[in-house]
């Protein structure tokens, strides 16, 4: 078990690390500066993730 659980940390480091070097677009930032916004305005707009779940 504890090999297992070595692995997954390792795999997870790795996917870490890449995650990291990835740079959004100018198109990608515009887009998540717009949904913070509008979640801002209104933050009660929308489904809990618990209901979008049942829905799927």
């Amino acid at each position: 078990m504890p090999e297992r659980i070595q692995l997954v940390e390792d795999i997870w480091d790795t996917i870490a690390a890449e995650a990291q070097s990835i740079e959004l677009t100018a198109e990608e930032k515009k887009t998540i500066d717009e949904r913070l916004e509008s979640y801002h305005k209104n933050p009660d707009l929308g489904s809990p993730w618990e209901d979008v779940y049942k829905r799927i």
